[in-house]
């Protein structure tokens, strides 16, 4: 699993305990630059709003457009080309498709025979 943000590094974590018999390798972008896994997620899960603390209110969260240490093309790739066999993307599409690259890589996802796009907003009411 790689994140871009170092923060949620840590919120991750947690998941290796969860689930003990998973060979989980969680990192940063620029500490998986030259290692490959069958397996890659890549969340790149950031938001158009920043909030203060965790139960403020989404109206009272201010606007976001930086997206931080994903800005860098070069950290994207290295986040997409590390996978050999299944990669998946989790995140914001909303937010990264403001930048031209994520949108790019989005509609190649949407348009390509191999590619799954799925929208969280399509299962939040099931």
């Amino acid at each position: 699993m790689i994140t871009f943000y170092g923060a949620q590094l840590f919120r991750l974590f947690p998941l290796r305990t969860k689930f003990p018999t998973l060979p989980l390798r969680i990192s940063t972008v620029d500490r998986f630059q030259g290692m490959e896994r069958n397996i890659i997620i890549v969340s790149t899960v950031r938001s158009d709003l920043l909030a203060i603390s965790e139960d403020q209110l989404p109206e009272q969260c201010e606007s976001q457009l930086s997206m931080g240490f994903a800005e860098f093309p070069n950290r994207l790739n290295v986040a997409l080309s590390r996978a050999k066999r299944l990669l998946i993307i989790v995140g914001n599409a909303n937010h990264f498709s403001k930048e031209r690259i994520y949108l790019n890589v989005l509609e190649t996802i949407k348009q390509s025979p191999h590619g799954l796009y799925l929208n969280a907003n399509d299962f939040i009411h099931l």
